[in-house]
């Protein structure tokens, strides 16, 4: 399932978490201009994926022509991961977003 964020506050709006609680035994991927580290980090509270695809394509038509396009394609989707949080973590904080 995939819920585009186009007009939804990124960061865990009733709308978004009541969403997520509809539709709970679905994977949920949320996208639509979705292109920095901090917009990933909050739509990673509710949804189980971030969809950058555009944002990766705007880096491609930026470096186009860099002989090292790939790496630094790998570098900019690196960039987008919010730092590591185990399993558990990342429960506690979906569990209290959705109950905020």
């Amino acid at each position: 399932m995939v819920l585009l964020a186009k007009g939804l506050p990124v960061g865990g709006s009733g709308n978004a978490n009541s969403f997520k609680a509809r539709v709970n035994d679905l994977p949920v991927a949320v996208g639509f201009g979705v292109s920095t580290a901090e917009q990933v980090r909050k739509i990673w509270r509710f949804a189980d994926a971030a969809v950058v695809g555009s944002a990766i394509v705007h880096e491609i038509e930026k470096l186009a022509g860099s002989p090292n396009l790939v790496s630094r394609i790998g570098e900019f989707v690196q960039s987008l991961l919010p730092p590591k949080e185990s399993a558990i973590e990342r429960t506690i904080i979906r569990k209290s977003t959705s109950n905020a």
